[in-house]
């Protein structure tokens, strides 16, 4: 406290009222020496004296603590206010009207500032839910202060309700929350994680920083930020899935024919049906080492950014009728029938004939070898709707058991798990890889409803494949 507030506010009050009460006596005393005044009056005369200079203590005492408390007012407020109305701190006490304007500024200068912080609030808030990835920030109690769009996406939760909640009520994968606790005591976190996710598993980069003060009571905030990898680590799986699946398929016709080229130089000229049969053995693994590279070569085109599609008005009666003639013989070697069945209003599409053509190829490959003998394969092309075309390929056969329904378009996956049938029922295990990404290349979709030996449908979705009327 400074001189001002030290200065005893009853010394002056006190002086002048004994300054009054003395000259109230004095006038009373003079009165009556000199005869003014009767001796009766001047006892009213000195009370009145006296109470004129208690009242004018009094006032004069209120002034002063008014004066010494609006000055400490002034100065709590030069502090609160400073640099803003620290002038104010200087010189004489400050009076009521200066420190009201002093406060009035502050408060103005206070509501800008907050209107700027939520301006900044609102667009750090916009930028945080334009972030493709899923952000979540707890603070140091470990409640969930922000949650962006993607992460309420994931975790299935509004944003609105996941702050302030725990964030085991947001996250309950166990392994992302150990992560947490972890990172609360250390810098930065990373690690790969696969949650269980409505939508699937997911592979998810995981990054926990922490903000905020470490040696505050109850430790500091994290930062959680998730990065979508499951394109990644499944292309990861897929490539060493491939490897070893290519080198599987590779290695059975090598040593195929490895054993028959060694077993036909021990055979004597005289046996010709021996030499004859292992010729025949060499010339059919041969065959199959010639369609899996050809299939790799086109799943690789096919997969490539490069490969670019053709839109060309595409004729489905006559490629049925080119692809029944190239499928006569071979259809004839188990008795089976192939028929095209186009509706009108599909015989005209638009595509790439050459990626439908492998499509077709393919999936009458396939229901070739498992159709039963003497049965009907049946390609079926129909409109759906007045731009979409639907095409089935449809086989009486063995089916496809409902478990390996989902993966038959995996790279090398074949329902026979042995690998233990014969080579002219075998394919490659690339055929369905090949219908699905040139399916994708049309723009459809590759679909199969299949009941175990009872037969099995391909259904092939075109989008848009029939041609706009020219009016």
């Amino acid at each position: 406290m400074n001189g001002a507030d030290r200065t005893d506010p009853d010394r002056p009050g006190l002086a002048r009222a004994l300054i009054i009460t003395a000259l109230a006596l004095l006038v009373a005393g003079g009165s009556m020496l000199l005869g003014l005044t009767a001796a009766g009056w001047a006892s009213p005369l000195i009370v009145v004296g006296v109470s004129a200079a208690l009242v004018w203590y009094l006032l004069e005492r209120a002034a002063r603590l008014r004066r010494v408390e609006i000055g400490r007012i002034g100065r709590r407020v030069a502090r609160i206010g400073a640099p803003l109305i620290e002038p104010i701190a200087r010189g004489p006490a400050p009076t009521l009207p200066a420190i009201t304007t002093a406060l009035d500024q502050r408060d103005e200068a206070i509501s800008r500032a907050l209107t700027a912080m939520e301006e900044r609030h609102g667009a750090a808030r916009a930028v945080i839910d334009a972030i493709h990835e899923p952000v979540v920030a707890t603070g140091a109690d470990g409640r969930v202060v922000i949650c962006n769009g993607s992460a309420s996406a994931i975790f299935g939760q509004p944003s609105g309700e996941a702050i302030g909640a725990p964030l085991e009520d947001l996250v309950a994968h166990r392994e992302l929350l150990d992560l947490h606790d972890r990172a609360r005591g250390e810098l930065a976190v990373r690690a790969r994680v696969r949650l269980p996710l409505d939508a699937g598993p997911q592979w998810f980069d995981v990054s926990l920083a922490t903000f905020g003060d470490a040696d505050r009571e109850g430790g500091c905030g994290v930062v959680i930020t998730l990065l979508d990898v499951t394109e990644l680590a499944t292309a990861v799986q897929l490539k060493t899935d491939f490897a070893a699946n290519a080198s599987h398929e590779l290695r059975t016709p090598i040593a195929s024919i490895r054993a028959a080229i060694e077993t036909v130089s021990g055979v004597d000229d005289a046996d010709p049906a021996m030499r004859k049969r292992l010729h025949t053995m060499i010339e059919a693994n041969v065959s199959r080492l010639e369609e899996m590279v050809s299939d790799l070569l086109d799943l690789s085109k096919l997969e490539s950014p490069d490969c670019a599609t053709r839109r060309e008005t595409i004729d489905l009666e006559r490629l049925g009728a080119e692809l029944a003639e190239t499928y006569t013989s071979r259809c004839a070697q188990r008795d089976l029938r192939l028929a095209f069945e186009v509706e009108p209003a599909a015989r005209v599409i638009v595509g790439d004939p050459n990626l439908l053509e492998l499509i077709l190829r393919n999936l009458i490959d396939n229901a070739a070898k498992f159709a039963f003998e003497g049965t009907k394969i049946r390609v079926i092309a129909q409109a759906v709707g007045t731009a979409d075309v639907r095409i089935r390929v449809i086989d009486k056969g063995e089916g496809i058991p409902l478990k390996h329904q989902q993966r038959i378009f995996e790279r090398f996956y074949q329902v026979d798990e042995a690998r233990s049938g014969g080579v002219k029922r075998r394919g490659t295990g690339l055929g369905l890889a090949i219908v699905k990404h040139a399916a994708r290349r049309l723009g459809g979709t590759i679909g199969v409803e299949s009941v175990w030996q009872q037969g099995t449908t391909m259904i092939v979705d075109l989008p848009g494949a029939i041609p706009a009327a020219v009016p």
